[in-house]
């Protein structure tokens, strides 16, 4: 006795490139709009401000990158030869989501090998650091939210 594993049928953007440019441009909004605040607040060190946006502007630049990446996961032509097996779906899946963290841990560790060969104190290369992860994770956060909602926004419209 064979059983099957049929997966419910997930509904792709009508145009993928569309929904990942929103989700970049709302991650654009949103790292601008806590950057300014920071700024606004006082709660870096002034000195210390160019980095903070060194780090959140490398954000972006590996969020643009893992979305590139990620825009693969709508791709129905690259997923057709997988059929509906799960445990293959699943693999690509967590490949190509490796895939953009290994983008983003590169580009950190390559500017920091950049900033520590041009002597940047150690004060300046913390709020890089740490300008970094809090922007990738929002920007990640927000990312991952913009895609669920077009995606769910386009299943709705499709079964109207």
């Amino acid at each position: 006795m064979t059983s099957t594993v049929s997966l419910p049928q997930t509904t792709i953007p009508a145009s993928p490139g569309l929904a990942l440019g929103r989700a970049l441009l709302t991650v654009v909004g949103v790292l601008g709009a806590l950057f300014v605040a920071t700024w606004l607040s006082g709660a870096v060190a002034a000195e210390n401000l160019p980095w903070v946006g060194y780090g959140v502007a490398l954000a972006l630049v590996g969020g643009a990158l893992a979305l590139l990446v990620h825009r693969r996961i709508f791709d129905r032509r690259a997923t057709a030869h997988l059929g509906n097996d799960p445990r293959l779906l699943s693999m690509r899946l967590q490949g190509l989501l490796g895939l953009g963290f290994g983008i983003k841990v590169a580009l950190v560790l390559v500017a920091v090998f950049v900033l520590r060969g041009n002597d940047v104190k150690f004060p300046q290369l913390a709020a890089f650091a740490v300008a970094f992860a809090a922007a990738s994770l929002v920007a990640q956060l927000t990312l991952a939210n913009a895609l669920v909602r077009s995606a769910s926004n386009s299943s709705r419209s499709s079964s109207s």
